[in-house]
């Protein structure tokens, strides 16, 4: 990956919970991931309180944003 290139990763890791910090940490080593949600394409945000969605997508959100365990990550390699 060039210096200033982008890398987006998506992985079903909802089997395989412990995998998600492993994952994290291995690219976390290019540079800063930045997690997005595969349900509403967008930044997924800590300290951000989900709302304006349906009661049923927003558990779904909540499990993305809590779990980190089937979301896009996305580094730009410093």
């Amino acid at each position: 990956l060039s210096t200033g290139g982008l890398l987006i990763v998506y992985e079903d890791l909802s089997d395989k919970q412990s995998e998600v910090q492993v994952l994290d940490t291995m690219m976390s080593q290019l540079g800063e991931v930045k997690t997005h949600s595969a349900i509403a394409t967008r930044a997924i945000e800590p300290a951000v309180e989900i709302s304006h969605y349906s009661l049923a997508v927003e558990e779904n959100l909540r499990h993305e944003k809590n779990q980190r365990d089937r979301v896009f990550r996305v580094i730009q390699k410093n």
